[in-house]
């Protein structure tokens, strides 16, 4: 028995001596399963048509070319002229960082790796991005709390499934680049605040403003920093601890910035940073900091005996925003009233402002459903959402009203988070109920908050030398994660900003659990507890009530996602790539929605209107109403003559963005917004007569529109069509093909009502039929539905068209084959991808359009003026 204790002592003294050996052996084995995950996909991720490697997704295209342009010639041009033809796009009001530190990494892999690519450098990028932030993100966690924490929330952060996408191999955007620079200036800020001398303190400052400036050059998520930083130095100017080292730890990160912005004017410089909402958060705490150190902890004006009626912190604060008010309305007098409007619209409808922000995808409000299904499961929210209430418990240990003060933060997360818990149901975010969780849930934590803080300085003074105590760096964490939380239920776009202070919180809970169980001294809880929460993190298998372990899961879930992930530009758009370069001339020009543009500009090789850079939101306007929905043949020809287009290209997934861009090209009362829905074939409805079948296709399309037919209104919104009757009589023949196309039959529902109304148009097997005798004018486009990869029904499905899609440009050439004058077909692929249900998702080709002006064609300079102008010239047109 002494042999054996004796050697648990050995073992015991062993690993606390190389405790460190350990602890980076664990986050060195981490970035390796990082880097297993993130790079599953990179053999997909490859142009057969050049035997080059591309980007995975869309947005990265463009960092690509840009970063090939730097290889070849040492900088970017000062216009783009690809781009938004006939204008170009400036590059240097762009964040073009991106591109250039692919470009200087490739060089510098080159040195050891002569054969690298600047393609393959842009595909593994993201992957090296990812693991020197993940070492940022250990040390910054164990600085803060312990290594024990750092790495299970380092390990959450490897295999999370809402950090996958951003991060995996090819995935080669501005943000792991904006992540990693955004975690190393709080590992240095952090490092800067808790150094005791001066030395110190300003070197990491300055490392600190130094990743801060790469941020920003980055991406947009660096305005984290600043509101971050700045609400940090607020709280600690209220708790009455900022002391010199504290300013100069400020300074010395914020100097950096000021001077360089001061003189590199990228984003607006220096005025920009000061002006935006998000980032003046920094130097309105700079400018109260500096008040409180001169005024209180200098007294310079010997008045700090005087002052005693308030906090120190608050009397600074009044005093700053005060003068800065006063200033800013002598300045500019709409300034202070355009900043609260800003800040509303920022914290309650971000993402909600235009008609285009509500249109993309990534912009919407996201609920706790989203959170669970983007981050691998409810389990996780919920242990993320225990955390941070275990760290606030903590941080409020001391406090005398310690548990009712949790108990008000505790109501304030579920009433805040969970007042959007789903997008249907009661808690929609939309509800009077959920409004009244989420408002009161601001009202009682905050109002608790400062009266409380108001309460003991006058009354307690205990109490408040005890709120002057709480710990640094849980104050750090509880910022950082309010404020992304109140940013991830504002839009699905920041969950992937929102994944690395979620998996801190999630991993202090486990933690905070594991170690409660082990300091018990019953063998059995301690083991027992010990293993459940193992079992909870990493049971490999799937047994009954008994779910797979929450890290293996989401490993599993993540490696899928990259394994199975393929480049968004696929074969399809390579082969319609390589003919563009082969069959069009260099200087051709190409229209289509905004969303293709970066494909067609490196892939194509050819110039384009518009692109995912949308700086001109005007053009995405006239492209989508004098073009996609144009109800005739001339109406787009200005817009394109303008801008010198010479090819015309829509594709499938047209179909489903109609709404988007109906939408954005209506007038002030949406007069062309519109949608197109899928009616699937019924058997049981399909009804066999005498001479014919009438085929049953049921779906469900509200009217775009109120409709009146034979003096009744049928009003948009409230009535619509449930179904699609089809009669088709059998010809002779041996062929399915082989039938004869009667008038469809709309069903029209009304407030219980049915009626049956005979539709002006069927499109089917490559020939438009049309009716003269109609009651409603929309048309029925019939798909086939593929049981397999060889054998189809050819009546399996149909798109309902109502008038103003029927009659618009994309319906008519894409949809419906029009042989149109003006867009002459030049390429077209439904021979191998016909438009489709195939595996359940609508399929369709590329095609391509050839645009012919008419002879001597031109267009007046009011005209000209009018389709390049690059602000809207009635700014109602995009109001939602």
């Amino acid at each position: 028995m002494d042999e054996i204790e004796q050697r648990k002592e050995t073992v015991k003294k062993f690993l606390k001596e190389r405790k460190s050996w350990i602890q980076y052996g664990i986050l060195a084995l981490i970035i390796l399963l990082s880097i297993y995950v993130r790079s599953q996909d990179i053999n997909h991720l490859q142009d057969p048509t050049t035997g080059k490697y591309i980007s995975l997704e869309l947005d990265s295209t463009i960092w690509l070319r840009y970063a090939q342009y730097i290889t070849e010639h040492g900088t970017l041009p000062d216009v783009d002229h690809t781009r938004f033809v006939p204008l170009g796009r400036d590059l240097s009001t762009l964040g073009t960082f991106t591109s250039y530190f692919i470009a200087y990494l490739y060089k510098f892999l080159h040195i050891f790796i002569p054969s690298i690519t600047i393609e393959y450098t842009d595909i593994i990028y993201p992957i090296i991005a990812t693991a020197v932030m993940l070492v940022f993100f250990f040390l910054l966690i164990q600085r803060l709390l312990d290594w024990k924490i750092a790495a299970v929330s380092t390990l959450f952060l490897a295999v999370l499934p809402s950090f996958i996408f951003r991060s995996m191999g090819g995935s080669s955007d501005h943000d792991i680049l904006g992540m990693m620079f955004i975690i190393i200036a709080f590992y240095f800020f952090t490092t800067a605040w808790q150094s005791k001398t001066t030395t110190k303190i300003v070197l990491f400052g300055i490392l600190a403003g130094g990743a801060t400036i790469f941020a920003r050059l980055t991406a947009g998520s660096s305005n984290l920093i600043f509101t971050l930083f700045g609400i940090f130095v607020l709280i600690e100017v209220f708790l009455n601890r900022f002391d010199k080292l504290s300013y100069y730890a400020y300074l010395s990160w914020i100097v950096p910035v000021i001077i360089f912005f001061s003189i590199v004017n990228k984003f607006g410089g220096i005025i920009g940073l000061m002006t935006v909402t998000l980032t003046s958060v920094a130097f309105l705490a700079l400018g109260i900091a500096t008040v409180e150190f001169f005024l209180f902890k200098k007294d310079i004006f010997k008045v700090k005996h005087k002052l005693t009626f308030l906090p120190e912190g608050v009397i600074s604060a009044v005093i700053t925003v005060v003068l800065a008010v006063l200033l800013m309305t002598i300045i500019s007098p709409s300034f202070v009233m355009q900043k609260t409007a800003d800040a509303y619209q920022l914290f309650f409808h971000a993402y909600e402002d235009t008609r285009w922000t509500i249109t993309v995808a990534e912009n919407r409000k996201t609920s706790v459903q989203d959170w669970a299904g983007n981050m691998g499961s409810q389990a996780y929210v919920i242990a993320m959402m225990i955390g941070a209430v275990i760290l606030f418990y903590r941080m409020t240990r001391e406090l005398r009203q310690r548990k009712v003060i949790t108990g008000v933060f505790t109501f304030f997360l579920i009433g805040y988070v969970f007042s959007r818990y789903s997008n249907s149901g009661i808690l929609n975010g939309e509800s009077t109920i959920s409004k009244f969780l989420f408002i009161s849930s601001l009202i009682v934590f905050f109002g608790t908050i400062i009266y409380g803080y108001l309460s003991y300085f006058k009354k307690n003074k205990t109490e408040y030398e005890k709120i002057e105590k709480l710990s640094q760096s849980d104050v750090f964490l509880l910022l950082w994660f309010l404020i992304l939380v109140i940013a991830a239920t504002s839009a699905i776009r920041l969950l992937f900003e929102f994944s690395p202070i979620s998996t801190i919180f999630a991993a202090i809970a486990f933690v905070s659990i594991a170690e409660y169980f082990y300091n018990r001294k019953e063998q059995i809880v301690k083991v027992g507890g010990i293993i459940l929460v193992g079992l909870i993190l990493f049971n490999p298998i799937e047994v009954g009530p008994f779910s797979k372990g929450i890290i293996l899961n989401d490993f599993q879930t993540s490696f899928n996602e990259v394994a199975y992930s393929g480049p968004g530009y696929n074969q399809q758009w390579q082969i319609a790539g390589q003919w563009a370069r082969t069959n069009t001339p260099k200087e051709a020009v190409f229209s289509h929605w905004w969303d293709y543009g970066y494909w067609v500009q490196s892939g194509f090789e050819r110039a384009t209107v518009g692109d995912g850079g949308n700086s001109i939101g005007w053009w995405n306007y006239l492209m989508a109403r004098k073009v996609l929905t144009a109800q005739n043949n001339t109406e787009p020809l200005g817009f394109l003559y303008a801008h010198n287009v010479t090819y015309f290209l829509a594709v499938s997934d047209d179909i489903g963005k109609y709404p988007a861009y109906s939408s954005i090209g209506g007038d002030q009362n949406y007069d062309r917004y519109s949608w197109i829905q899928t009616f699937t074939l019924n058997p049981q409805g399909t009804q066999e007569k005498r001479n014919s079948t009438v085929l049953f296709y049921q779906g469900n399309f509200g009217f775009d529109e109120d409709i009146n037919i034979d003096g009744v209104v049928y009003p948009k919104g409230q009535a619509g069509v449930g179904a699609v009757l089809m009669p088709v009589n059998k010809k002779e023949g041996n062929s399915p093909m082989d039938i004869e196309i009667q008038q469809p039959i709309a069903m029209v529902v009304n407030q219980g009502k049915q009626i049956e109304l005979p539709m002006r148009c069927v499109f089917y097997n490559n020939k438009l039929y049309e009716f003269t005798n109609y009651k409603i004018d929309s048309c029925f486009r019939l798909l086939p539905v593929f049981l397999n990869q060889n054998q189809a029904n050819p009546f399996g499905a149909g798109l309902y068209l109502s008038r103003r899609t029927s009659h618009s440009l994309f319906a008519r050439l894409y949809l419906m084959n029009e042989e149109n004058e003006y867009f002459k077909s030049a390429y077209d692929d439904s021979g191998s991808i016909p438009l489709s249900i195939y595996q359940g998702r609508l399929v369709g080709p590329i095609k391509i359009w050839q645009v012919v002006y008419p002879k001597g064609f031109s267009i007046t300079q009011d005209e000209y003026n009018y389709y390049t102008v690059t602000e809207y010239p009635d700014q109602s047109l995009q109001k939602i």
